[in-house]
């Protein structure tokens, strides 16, 4: 009887944010917030880049985990590009769409909503869409924090030189019940966007205080409308 090994191969691959369809770049927020705990965190420098993943089996499941210890948790970034240009802190820029939801599948939100069950998601998304009038290379800085509690950290995203660019950040610490804030800012700190959701648990009713999701309210009824506009015309 001939015995055959089928030699596995471990294929470890890392791809968040979309852009504007050239390339794609992308940092756990939590990770870097624990890194750069200021207002307006800079981005990360190449000396500053995790080691490579051991080989060692038992160094780590996947890449995600293969930092220093003395880092809490992980940190996660693209490979910085030699080339890569400087931040235009005058840029332009300008949210077009901010969206909270549940994943992000073809540089598009997938299930929006102001809404969380704890523990039904490991991750809460912010999609964020920018105007940039000047085309220049530039930068936003996307933070999570709960209600109450002080805007620390976050994470910087470049932004290309673009007129549109599309790029988001995850959180996996909004696990607390109550009310969260997402709020973008500019590569001056300025603010270009805040939106409101709510964790909640399980069989819990959301507070009125959580921003309800555009993306979540029901369509309008043309027939009901349509109706009522009849029934005003009857009445004149």
């Amino acid at each position: 009887m001939k015995l055959s090994i089928a030699l596995p191969i471990l294929a470890l691959s890392l791809a968040l944010v979309g852009c504007d369809d050239r390339r794609s770049d992308w940092v756990d927020a939590d990770a870097a917030r624990q890194v750069e705990d200021r207002s307006v965190p800079q981005l990360v420098d190449k000396a500053t880049k995790p080691d490579a993943p051991s080989t060692t089996p038992g160094a780590g499941d996947t890449t995600k985990a293969s930092t220093a210890d003395h880092v809490t948790k992980k940190t996660i970034v693209d490979p910085v590009q030699d080339d890569e240009p400087e931040v235009d802190v005058d840029a332009k820029l300008f949210v077009k769409r901010l969206v909270i939801a549940r994943g992000v599948e073809g540089r598009e939100p997938v299930s929006p909503a102001s809404t969380f069950v704890k523990g039904e998601s490991d991750r809460i998304y912010a999609f964020v869409e920018v105007g940039n009038e000047d085309r220049s290379a530039s930068a936003i800085t996307v933070s999570f924090f709960a209600d109450g509690k002080p805007e620390r950290g976050g994470v910087e995203l470049r932004v290309g030189a673009s007129p549109r660019w599309r790029t988001w950040a995850f959180t996996r610490q909004a696990t607390e019940p109550g009310v969260w804030h997402v709020v973008v800012r500019g590569p001056k700190g300025q603010e270009l966007a805040r939106k409101t959701f709510e964790v909640v648990a399980e069989g819990e009713a959301p507070q009125a205080s959580a921003e309800p999701d555009a993306s979540e309210e029901p369509a309008l009824d043309l027939d009901a409308a349509a109706e009522a506009v009849q029934a005003a015309d009857a009445k004149s």
